[in-house]
């Protein structure tokens, strides 16, 4: 921000503009899909926690929903496979 001479919020409402959706909710959206072609091609004999926290998602009641929203099936699910 500081190179750029603008606030922290000026730059948010850029982003905003130009992806649609804030900075946070992108950087999740990014992190979903990473874990999502992760959990396609992991190996099954280890752990979807383990797997889940290394992208950094805590909760597992907010990653199934949001999982679930975005791809139609939850992470437990995709990991079966």
């Amino acid at each position: 921000c500081e190179e750029l001479k603008i606030s922290q919020r000026t730059l948010e409402y850029i982003f905003k503009d130009y992806y649609q959706m804030s900075p946070q909710k992108y950087f999740k959206h990014l992190r979903l899909h990473a874990l999502h072609k992760e959990l396609q091609q992991k190996n099954k004999q280890s752990n979807l926690s383990d797997i889940t926290q290394e992208f950094g998602f805590y909760h597992r009641g907010q990653l199934a929903r949001d999982y679930h929203k975005r791809f139609g099936e939850f992470p437990s699910e995709t990991f079966r496979r």
